[in-house]
């Protein structure tokens, strides 16, 4: 029997759709580490600015950045 491996890591988004922020679950039992970029963009920003680095605790955690036009 072949058994499906288990995504232990999620990137999630809520908030509105053209301010969306964006937050990890890991179902890890420790901390991951997480580098976030973007592969592409234009008359975007994000909060805090990208490329960064996470580190996330076992869990969910709280928002890590949110993305929004640049002229909003």
């Amino acid at each position: 029997m072949k058994v499906a491996n288990k995504q232990w890591v999620w990137l999630l988004q809520s908030g509105e759709e053209r301010q969306p922020t964006f937050y990890i679950r890991n179902d890890y039992a420790g901390p991951v580490e997480v580098e976030v970029d973007f592969a592409d963009h234009e008359n975007v920003r994000s909060t805090p600015e990208l490329p960064k680095r996470f580190v996330i605790e076992s869990g969910q955690s709280d928002t890590l950045f949110e993305i929004g036009g640049i002229n909003q």
